[in-house]
């Protein structure tokens, strides 16, 4: 019953998010589309650093045709594939200059010019399903005006998540919290960054596409991330154990659009764009269920050990979690920023999707 529930409020949810999104586009408060600016057919260009036959890549692919179908043929999309226009770590110079209208944007980088939009991150642990994540994400963003107010010269279109986030390590099994210690894992989103530095770990900042060479040479011990990677970035042959973490890693914004090229699309297609990015997200879900499986079956396949924490230190995970939020809430307070408010807020929305 909880599951149906969640879905039809993840529908009510999407149908309001969109007239709040579509309302904060352009500056803070309004869009400036209009039909004068639509005459002819606009050609845009995405660069990205995923491969065009990963699935997230034929999602984009399906995205895409989806939208330009929808207008008709009036947005065109020029689709540029494993980074080959655009550097993802500087995804946000090359939007500004014009390298392309839309990026992929690597996860983790640029944090210092959002630094509510990361701190987020850490406020959604426990939460676990990738669904009712996106339902707390939609609803935590439209109560935080601040949140978009941080986007001043880019449009975020759709959000991107790993899914339940996992541990792959290389001879060593994590199955307490005193197994961290030590090891130099490989992190991108900020609450894995801080659970592992307080563990005793050393987060590593490294390119996705660098990280089967690391683990393969012993220059990184892990990786935390989904576990699709396992099969989508071959991780299971040079991982032995996968351990299940008590959280998901969050919904971050992830495809930028130059937001002086968006405000010169009509509203029409301002409203097509966003329509298509948000089914991208739902359509995530769907398709990153079957990768975790297909990620999951391939470990097995290699003779990789699958671990599933205790209770007890599930809850141990969970408490430091909790500790490094906190902490990242006061340091947005002395900043300025209403840091304990958003904490706060957040975690009454997570009560609903929590146990």
């Amino acid at each position: 019953m909880k599951a149906k529930k969640g879905l039809l409020s993840l529908a009510i949810t999407t149908v309001l998010s969109m007239g709040v999104l579509l309302a904060g586009c352009g500056d803070s408060t309004s869009t400036t589309g209009s039909d004068e600016g639509a005459q002819g057919t606009v050609d845009l260009s995405y660069g990205t650093y995923i491969s065009s036959g990963h699935y997230q890549g034929k999602l984009d692919q399906q995205m895409f045709e989806r939208i330009e179908e929808q207008t008709e043929g009036t947005l065109a999309v020029n689709k540029f594939f494993d980074g080959t226009l655009v550097n993802s770590r500087e995804w946000y110079q090359e939007v500004l200059r014009g390298s392309a209208e839309i990026v992929q944007a690597a996860v983790g980088s640029e944090k210092d010019r959002f630094p509510l939009e990361y701190s987020v991150g850490l406020f959604n642990y426990g939460i676990t399903d990738l669904g009712h994540l996106l339902e707390f994400t939609r609803e935590l963003v439209e109560q935080t005006p601040e949140l978009a107010e941080e986007y001043e010269e880019v449009v975020p279109l759709n959000r991107m998540s790993a899914g339940q986030s996992w541990i792959h390590t290389v001879s060593k099994p994590v199955r307490s919290v005193e197994d961290f210690r030590g090891m130099n894992i490989k992190v991108a989103d900020e609450a894995s960054v801080e659970l592992v530095r307080a563990l005793g770990a050393n987060p590593i900042n490294l390119p996705i596409s660098e990280t089967y060479s690391a683990l393969e040479k012993g220059t990184i011990d892990g990786v935390v991330t989904g576990a699709d990677p396992l099969r989508t970035f071959n991780f299971a042959e040079v991982t032995k154990y996968s351990t299940r973490l008590p959280y998901a890693t969050p919904w971050q914004n992830s495809k930028m659009m130059n937001k002086e090229v968006f405000n010169n699309l009509s509203s029409e297609q301002q409203k097509v764009l966003i329509e298509n990015a948000r089914w991208w997200e739902e359509q995530l879900i769907v398709e990153l269920e079957k990768e975790v499986q297909a990620g999951v079956d391939l470990a097995i396949e290699e003779g990789n050990e699958i671990i599933d924490l205790s209770e007890d230190v599930t809850n141990e995970i969970l408490a430091v979690m909790e500790e490094n939020a906190k902490a990242a809430a006061e340091a947005l307070d002395a900043k300025g920023l209403n840091g304990t408010e958003l904490f706060n807020n957040a975690r009454l929305i997570a009560d609903k999707f929590t146990d």
